[in-house]
């Protein structure tokens, strides 16, 4: 029987992408997978997708991106077994997930589970000419890989009454395991716990109402780390969602560098690229509408003064219900205003400084994944 066995001595290849989505481009692209990934992109979930024709270099490209990939997503429809290119694909899937712990996610699409598991139907007839053309090795792990990845837990699209359910579905699905690996990073970040829950807590989630929120304390506390966790924890439940990292940086020396962050921002809630500059000190009726109308999450991080936090949030009055804007800044002078709170970061105390005191100085390991908040 083939395996994968896993390679333990090889290096995990660091995360670079949320989701590899593998498919069969003719029966899908133009339909089902556009669907699919609009509704990735409305969640701000990071994906690689192969929308080009393969060839030459592009399969190490690929290989590489699935390697990178947190979850991949394989898309069985009627024609995928008769691409090479697919079952390489999903070899190498089946790959990473053995050595690395990857995620695969199936979705049958138009296609029964057990042609997948046991190469009937159009899987049957893809493989009665890959028989033809390639030796028995390639085709047993095409086999094999087929079997493995259609015993796993995934959606069958026959159990939905439309595409749009289906799609709703697998982003809530994959937005679930991707908070699930966000809070197993959060568990070596030595009093992160006692940080977040009173910030969520201000926050007021529950509430319609549009809020701000300032955090602060003193340089290299922590803040810039406690609003990146705040801001993976809750951004599947917004429709539009903008972290500004670097403010005091970005913006520093004059204000049109503060109205170039402030288009940057506008850019990525509105999903326009070419956002025209007489919008950005006065928007349009039509664009104030577009934004009232949306859920919005917000972090600008490092704020340093006045100056810039209005040119940044002057937009706050537009934004729809339940949005929400946290500020991080070292002076606190900076969050008199518009600020519904204020939290002011801890230190660490005691016990927890002598814990990371002792991971640092008497753990070993290759990967550091413990750290100061």
């Amino acid at each position: 029987m083939l395996i994968f066995s896993p390679t333990s001595s090889s290096p995990v290849p660091q995360i670079k992408y949320d989701v590899f989505v593998s498919f069969r481009g003719s029966d899908i692209r133009k339909n089902f997978l556009s669907h699919v990934l609009e509704a990735f992109s409305r969640k701000k979930i990071v994906v690689f997708s192969d929308k080009k024709l393969r060839g030459g270099d592009e399969i190490s490209e690929l290989h590489t991106a699935i390697e990178k990939s947190l979850i991949s997503l394989v898309i069985f429809s009627p024609n995928f077994a008769s691409s090479h290119w697919c079952l390489d694909e999903l070899v190498k899937i089946v790959e990473c997930r053995a050595n690395y712990g990857r995620i695969l996610l199936p979705v049958f699409y138009q296609v029964e589970p057990s042609d997948v598991r046991h190469q009937n139907g159009s899987y049957r007839d893809a493989f009665a000419q890959h028989e033809q053309k390639y030796n028995l090795n390639k085709v047993l792990s095409w086999r094999y890989a087929l079997k493995q990845s259609a015993n796993m837990s995934g959606f069958d699209s026959s159990h939905f009454p439309d595409d749009a359910k289906l799609v709703e579905e697998i982003v809530q699905n994959v937005l679930t395991k991707l908070n699930q690996v966000d809070q197993g990073k959060s568990k070596g970040l030595i009093g992160i716990e006692k940080q977040i829950l009173p910030i969520e807590s201000l926050l007021h989630l529950e509430s319609e109402d549009v809020r701000v929120l300032g955090i602060w304390g003193m340089p290299g506390i922590g803040k810039t780390t406690i609003a990146e966790e705040v801001f993976r924890r809750l951004r599947s439940k917004y429709e539009s969602c903008y972290f500004m990292a670097n403010v005091r940086e970005e913006s520093e020396g004059c204000r049109t560098n503060s109205l170039r962050l402030r288009k940057n921002l506008l850019s990525t809630l509105l999903e326009e690229e070419d956002l025209k500059d007489d919008m950005i000190n006065g928007l349009p009726p039509l664009v104030k509408k577009r934004l009232s109308r949306m859920k919005v999450l917000i972090v600008l991080d490092d704020v340093k003064d006045a100056e810039q936090l209005e040119v940044l949030i002057g937009i706050v009055d537009w934004l729809g219900p339940g949005s929400r804007i946290i500020i991080t800044t070292r002076d606190k002078q900076v969050l008199a205003g518009k600020f519904d709170d204020i939290y002011e970061v801890e230190p660490l105390d005691s016990a927890e400084s002598f814990q990371l005191f002792n991971f640092y100085a008497f753990t070993k390991h290759e990967h550091l994944e413990m750290e100061y908040y």
